[in-house]
């Protein structure tokens, strides 16, 4: 994060850091609440479900309960934490009554188009994604299953190429 290690144990420097990730950033994913984040982060930056869809078998997302300890690095963390974990749930508590209604249908299409990229029939028709409230109707081909199922290690140099391009 741009934080030198030396400065984990100062508290001026670490609540420096996270007011400017706060200043620069809106919206923090979370990832074991990656759906929601990914659904908030949507309506933030009007996209579809379609713009959000990921593969989240490989991601190990656990609960995380960071409490203070002895370890510098690990109070930084729990800071870090618990600061934007706060965040997101105060930003979720104000999206209104249908918010987690959207989650939920969310996970289903995501699942749903997880079960149809993992499919091993090699003939198979197009995957349409039925509209509803909060998506339009969308096809899913084997191409995007193939873009879909791809790793990190593959996106990561991509997007930051792109980006570094504008």
């Amino acid at each position: 994060l741009g934080l030198r290690e030396r400065d984990y144990a100062n508290k001026a420097a670490v609540q420096n850091m996270i007011q400017g990730i706060e200043n620069d950033f809106t919206t923090v994913l979370i990832l074991e609440y990656l759906p929601a984040s990914l659904v908030l982060l949507n309506r933030r930056m009007c996209w579809t479900f379609y713009d959000i869809l990921c593969d989240i078998t490989e991601l190990h997302i656990r609960k995380q309960s960071y409490r203070l300890k002895s370890n510098i690095t690990d109070v930084m963390k729990a800071r870090f934490y618990n600061r934007f974990n706060a965040s997101l749930h105060r930003q979720i508590s104000q999206e209104g009554d249908d918010f987690l209604a959207e989650v939920k249908q969310f996970e289903r299409v995501n699942s749903d188009v997880m079960r149809y990229c993992r499919s091993k029939k090699k003939k198979r028709p197009e995957m349409v994604v039925q509209r509803s409230k909060w998506n339009d109707a969308f096809s899913i081909d084997r191409e995007f299953c193939g873009r879909y199922r791809r790793s990190r290690k593959y996106w990561d140099p991509r997007f930051r190429k792109q980006s570094m391009n504008g």
